[in-house]
């Protein structure tokens, strides 16, 4: 039980990182200072991930 719990905590926090890196790489692409590869490398996202990002804004 305690393995399958630490599982779903390492899950959750993996989680929680990963959108906290879309959240800043959005923040950077409202900025409109940055090209994508720029964003990617110090966000550390892919660039299609950015991409994806900045099309949903655009939306």
């Amino acid at each position: 039980m305690c393995k399958i719990m630490e599982d779903l905590n390492k899950k959750a926090a993996k989680e929680a990182d990963h959108n906290a890196r879309k959240s800043n790489a959005l923040a950077l692409i409202r900025i409109g200072k940055l090209s994508f590869e720029e964003i990617a490398a110090c966000i550390g996202l892919t660039v299609e991930e950015v991409k994806t990002l900045a099309e949903g804004e655009t939306a």
